[in-house]
């Protein structure tokens, strides 16, 4: 008896630990959003508007009242008090947010598809790089912007997304909040229609993305049983430097995504372990061997070493000579 009342206790506990967490995620109505109010008992009522700057919003028979701020559960009770002063029989009202106004961020550059773009819960940079269909063949990825809207309106933040992509962890880019800027600049000017012989009114779900170390980054048409391989060699194969042992693949998921490391050098030469199949939605990403010029290589340990020698010499002659 005691193990059962334990029982039920342990789940009560848990749903009421649930629904607080639901309902504090629940979205909070913003300015500009645009609202559809019904009421089932009176339809002739029933309406669609759009939340005022002010925070707003103007209903049939009780006028003005605020909704910025509430939930759409918390706003449809507000409502059934106001109206049911009026109206007895109106003991019901739902309100549903049909656009997400007040949560929306701009996409500009080497994108497909640059505009506004609204979401119900913002999510991380390279969804809205996605949502607005995938960077050009020429967006430098590695100098991505995000122009801060709001209350840190003109803040700039430098995103180095390549990095991110190539070690595959999106789980600490840099928030994006309403009315921020996303700006992704380019090589080359005006190229914002096709990326990897894919077009913009080509791009939708059925697409996997191929960036880094190959011939030709960008979009393609995901086909049924793409292999990791295939994909590569669709995006015109990869470069001298492609660095084909930590090759990432990036699933989309919610609310975080995953990340696969494939040692596509070993399977290339080997045939094992078995074909890598892509999902829609991948991001496949190729990256860069360290070079021994390169930014990361012996070059420049050897050169800080003899700076920070030359620097120490210096110091040590002019204490020497006080």
């Amino acid at each position: 008896m005691k193990k059962l009342i334990l029982y039920y206790t342990f789940v009560i506990v848990n749903l009421i630990v649930f629904a607080g967490i639901a309902a504090a995620q629940e979205y909070k109505i913003g300015p500009e959003d645009v609202l559809s109010v019904t009421f089932w008992q009176e339809p002739q009522l029933n309406t669609n508007v759009r939340v005022n700057q002010n925070g707003t919003i103007v209903l049939p028979v009780i006028g003005t009242i605020t909704a910025a701020g509430l939930t759409p559960n918390e706003l449809a009770a507000k409502i059934v008090r106001r109206i049911s002063v009026f109206n007895r029989n109106i003991s019901q009202a739902s309100v549903l947010v049909t656009q997400y106004e007040s949560n929306k961020v701009y996409v500009t550059g080497s994108v497909q598809k640059p505009g506004k773009y609204s979401f119900e819960v913002i999510p991380d940079l390279w969804k809205i790089i996605l949502e607005a269909g995938g960077p050009t063949e020429t967006a430098k990825l590695d100098q991505v912007k995000i122009i801060r809207g709001g209350d840190k309106a003109g803040d700039i933040s430098i995103v180095d997304l390549s990095e991110f992509l190539k070690r595959g962890d999106l789980s600490k880019l840099p928030p994006v909040y309403p009315g921020d800027t996303i700006r992704i600049p380019g090589t080359t000017a005006g190229d914002q229609t096709t990326t990897g012989g894919i077009s913009t009114t080509q791009m939708g779900e059925d697409v996997i993305y191929v960036y880094g170390q190959v011939a030709k980054p960008g979009g393609y048409p995901f086909t049924r049983n793409l292999g990791l391989l295939e994909a590569i060699i669709v995006a015109g194969g990869p470069n001298p430097n492609a660095k084909l042992d930590e090759v990432r693949v990036i699933t989309q998921g919610s609310p975080y995504s995953s990340v696969a490391t494939v040692d596509l050098d070993h399977y290339s030469k080997m045939g094992t372990p078995a074909p890598f199949l892509l999902k829609p939605g991948d991001t496949i990403f190729i990256p860069q061997k360290k070079s021994l010029f390169s930014e990361t290589g012996i070059i420049r340990t050897v050169f800080q070493i003899m700076l920070t020698t030359a620097a120490s010499a210096i110091v040590y002659i002019w204490i020497w000579n006080r």
